[in-house]
C-alpha cells in the first residue's frame, strides 16, 4: 500500500533519530521515526511524505527463548 500523507510537524532534539509527524487527506495520521542523518535539511511542515508498506502473515512459530 503507498500513501501520501503531508508533513504536520518534525520533531528533533538531542536524540540521533526525528520524528516526522504526517497527515493524510482522509485524517489519518502518520508518525515515523528516521535518522536525523537521513532528513534533508530542507524538509519542512508542508511537504509530502510517501510512505509504501506491506503486511505479511506471522508464519513463523513463537521463539521460545527467556
Amino acid at each position: 500500500m503507498k500513501v501520501a500523507a503531508r508533513i504536520q510537524r518534525i520533531l528533533a532534539g538531542d536524540a540521533p533519530v526525528a520524528l516526522v509527524h504526517a497527515c493524510t487527506p482522509e485524517g489519518h495520521d502518520i508518525k515515523i521515526e528516521v535518522p536525523i542523518t537521513q532528513l534533508d535539511h530542507r524538509t519542512a511542515p508542508g511537504d509530502i511524505l510517501l510512505v509504501e508498506w506491506t503486511i505479511f502473515q506471522n508464519l513463523l512459530p513463537e521463539s521460545t527463548d527467556s
